[in-house]
């Protein structure tokens, strides 16, 4: 059931920290390695676990590849919150 996952990485826990922005995808990394003490990988396995449990929703039209920035435009912390700042 993933418990032994949440209960290693309760990612809850750093969405308050995700409101909807663009970040650079470095810093997403190093914040998530900083907060659980995991390695550069690990950490962009967390975020990519966020994205695929739909913790954060990012916009996937958005230039990933050629901006190295990701736009975060909700969470499961600020729900109806979108990338403009209204609800």
């Amino acid at each position: 059931d993933g418990s032994e996952f949440y209960d290693k990485y309760p990612l809850d826990k750093i969405l308050w920290k995700l409101k909807p922005d663009v970040y650079p995808i470095v810093g997403l990394r190093a914040m998530i390695s900083s907060i659980f003490g995991v390695d550069a990988q690990e950490a962009m396995m967390l975020l990519q676990a966020m994205i695929g449990l739909k913790m954060i929703n990012v916009d996937l039209s958005y230039p990933i590849l050629e901006t190295g920035l990701i736009k975060i435009i909700s969470n499961d912390h600020y729900i109806g919150l979108n990338a403009n700042g209204y609800y």
